[in-house]
């Protein structure tokens, strides 16, 4: 967990926060973040804890060969965490990048050498 975001009643105790956060550091790990879902635990009681305990963590290696992998959330049934499904992003069709003209191109030098090149 690392923050108290990550959990419902925002009781975390830190020392664990920040030996995961080393711990993570140290192997140079990052989360690759599940979008669709806050928490991922609950204790299934009456008032209920959630939290965000179950991650998915990479490389940067992981990063570069797949940059467009993602994580999305299952309904839990039955079960007090949610699965947690990644997505390598290899079977998704590419959208096109939006291209975005920036005024200040205009003032840079050489823009109208280079564009009258291309």
């Amino acid at each position: 967990m690392n923050n108290l975001k990550e959990k419902s009643n925002g009781l975390v105790n830190q020392k664990w926060v920040h030996l995961f956060k080393d711990w993570t550091n140290c192997h140079g790990l990052v989360e690759l973040k599940n979008s669709s879902r806050s928490f991922t635990w609950t204790n299934n009681q009456e008032q209920p804890i959630m939290a965000a305990i179950d991650k998915f963590l990479c490389n940067n290696s992981f990063e570069q060969q797949y940059p467009l992998a993602f994580v999305t959330a299952k309904s839990r049934a039955g079960s007090d965490h949610v699965p947690l499904v990644i997505n390598f992003g290899t079977d998704e069709p590419k959208k096109p990048s939006v291209f975005r003209f920036e005024k200040w191109w205009l003032n840079h030098p050489g823009f109208n050498e280079f564009v009258t090149k291309v």
